[in-house]
């Protein structure tokens, strides 16, 4: 029941709200090992996008920017360009980050951000919605935002300004078939919201992206590698300035990955991730906490592919080892002047996997399964080592209907182990003190996705319902003011829909849509953690020749029902435009603004979130050869 409840709340905006890109995601498949496929068709059971920074109209400084122009995807947390994600209602560590093959882990309680990841070194970044954990692996209940590194040939180069906090973006890029080279930095000054609160938005961020590709004995052997080094980075939260300072005047990562492929047969690769974190919290007139993170993470992901007549069999193998994951952490008191140290986490996980599916076309029908049986192993000073084994899996189907028009269906069941930080980290964070929980149990997630893909001469809609039930949520709670732990909830659940819809209007005009609606419920009857507002969109695109314009509007509905920890959100209506003219074959001039209405609205609903970004306008200029 509420299933269909959600699918008929977020059909009533169609006519009048909307978004863009889905059109090119029916049309594109994302090549990469870990791709969720049904067949050698392509088709997808769950709900899948791809995007990139041409999508938007006014260029992203983060990927979170980008991934939230989707629908099912919101912004949770602080603000500040450590932005954090939630995909139908699910966040933190719930949500998955790869670059190609390479899971991007990290102790931080609120989740991974890939914002040490510039937008212009992507060709573009995927989003699957829904327990993606047969395929990319445990913990992955939310779905999964997967990053594919730029294939760009020729050369490449972009710079421009913006009001809000002096922002700046200079870029290099150079590709051919054979390799890639790519160099950014992207900087800002703190910021102020649209009523003139302070926020500590600042950062100065390099990105270095070597790549490569040749072709042997009918293999295909790829390497690519990306160093990133940001500085002075802020943590926006409404307790600044007056009452803490939060900032990160460090952040360095490197990874890199080497794969061999051929044809779709068969897939390997072998990968690394190192990186390291300052993190400074200053309680003013009281102490000032620094606390430094390191950790490196190696990993190997495997998968063989055998097509027989109708069957699609697929399996693989994966391996990761989190090594060195270490927090140290200084406390300076200022009253006293006494300085301490501890030692707030030192440990590792290794976890290994097996994993299949197997897909048949019998006419109308596309049938597809699979399983994935994982051991993870964690071990931390101090405390006994935690071992365990569990297995995840889906079944789904797709039926083509008429011309132009399918129906999915897909059932998943996902397991989220808790991580080091959430059983043994017992120092300071942005947010405050935090104690891991040991006796912390592992998470469970079922999910149903219904969908309905429509395609009709100019007009392409998808529209999906989803319902998801969850065991053992683990769930934030405050112990005493400023400290908090994290405990198993009996249950709770999660229920939505989405809607995309593209209309081109004609050769020069192009219309799009899209909504999101999502509701929950725990055991006792109160909201859940990071489920968002609902959300409807209008994009409106003409290009003409040397001519590019572009709208986006947004309105995201108020809500009043939200969970411990959370406040209350207004409605708020936000619209972002660009105007380019490509006045040489080569060059290119953009106008762009973000928040023109100068909306005063909060970010999100956690009760440290700021308000967002006052009105910005500014200028890009590219050239391309």
């Amino acid at each position: 029941m509420r299933l269909a409840t959600s699918l008929s709340v977020l059909l009533l905006p169609l006519a009048a709200q909307v978004n863009t890109s889905q059109a090119a995601v029916q049309e594109e498949v994302l090549v990469t090992g870990r791709k969720q496929v049904l067949g050698d068709s392509g088709d997808s059971l769950s709900f899948i996008s791809i995007t990139d920074a041409s999508q938007v109209a006014a260029p992203p400084q983060t990927i979170a920017e980008l991934a939230v122009s989707q629908p099912g995807v919101a912004y949770t947390g602080q603000g500040g360009l450590f932005q954090t994600l939630a995909i139908r209602g699910l966040s933190r560590d719930r949500v998955g980050s790869f670059y190609l093959d390479i899971p991007l882990l990290t102790e931080r309680r609120a989740g991974t951000a890939a914002s040490f990841v510039d937008p212009f070194m992507l060709q573009d970044l995927q989003i699957i919605r829904g327990p993606a954990t047969t395929h990319y692996g445990s913990g992955n209940l939310a779905g999964v935002i997967a990053l594919r590194p730029r294939q760009t040939a020729g050369l490449d180069v972009q710079m421009g300004v913006g009001s809000a906090g002096n922002e700046n973006h200079q870029a290099l890029g150079w590709g051919s078939d054979s390799g890639q080279v790519a160099f950014s930095h992207r900087g800002a000054d703190d910021t102020k919201s649209a009523a003139g609160a302070d926020l500590h938005t600042g950062f100065d961020q390099y990105n270095l992206m070597l790549g490569g590709q040749q072709q042997r004995s009918g293999l295909t052997i790829t390497a690519n590698t990306l160093l990133s080094y940001a500085e002075d980075i802020g943590k926006s939260n409404n307790l600044y300035p007056h009452q803490r300072i939060t900032e990160y005047p460090r952040e360095r990562h490197w990874l890199g990955q080497v794969g061999v492929a051929r044809a779709e047969e068969t897939q390997g690769s072998l990968f690394f991730h190192y990186q390291d974190l300052e993190t400074s919290v200053e309680r003013i007139e009281s102490r000032l906490n620094e606390v430094e993170n390191e950790s490196l993470d190696l990993g190997g992901h495997f998968t063989k592919q055998l097509v027989s007549g109708v069957t699609d069999v697929r399996w693989g193998l994966d391996y990761l080892a989190r090594l060195d994951v270490e927090a140290d952490e200084q406390e300076t008191q200022y009253s006293s002047g006494d300085v301490s140290t501890r030692e707030s986490l030192s440990g590792d996980q290794h976890e290994a996997a097996v994993f299949g599916d197997v897909s048949w076309t019998f006419a109308q029908w596309q049938l597809a399964g699979g399983l994935r049986g994982t051991y993870r192993r964690q071990n931390a000073d101090g405390w006994s080592s935690e071992s365990l084994g569990f297995v995840s899996g889906f079944v789904g189907a797709s039926r083509t209907i008429g011309d132009g028009a399918r129906f999915n269906i897909e059932l998943a069941r996902g397991d989220r182990a808790p991580n080091l930080s959430e059983r043994y980290f017992r120092g300071t964070t942005g947010r405050g003190v935090v104690l891991g929980n040991p006796d912390l149990d592992r998470e469970t997630a079922t999910s149903l996705d219904v969908g309905f893909i429509w395609e009709w001469q100019s007009l392409d809609m998808e529209l999906h319902g989803f319902y998801q039930d969850i065991d053992d949520f683990i769930e934030r709670i405050e112990v005493t003011p400023e400290t908090f732990s994290f405990r198993n909830i009996n249950s709770g659940e999660i229920y939505g829909a989405e809607i995309v819809a593209q209309w081109q209007l004609t050769e020069r005009w192009r219309l799009s849509t899209s909504g999101q609606y999502q509701d929950s419920e725990d055991a006792a009857g109160n909201q859940i953690q990071d489920v968002s507002a609902n959300r409807a969109t209008l994009g409106l695109r003409y290009q003409h020749t040397v001519w590019l314009g572009q709208l986006d509007y947004q309105y995201r509905f108020s809500r009043s029902d939200v969970a411990a920890g959370e406040l209350p959100l207004d409605s708020a209506a936000l619209l972002a435009a660009r105007l380019s003219w490509q006045f040489s074959s080569n060059l290119t001039l953009g106008l762009w603004g973000r928040n023109l209405l100068d909306e005063e609205y909060r970010i999100s609903a956690d009760d440290l979130s700021t308000e967002g970004v006052e009105r910005s306008v500014g200028v890009e200029l590219s050239w391309r050869s």
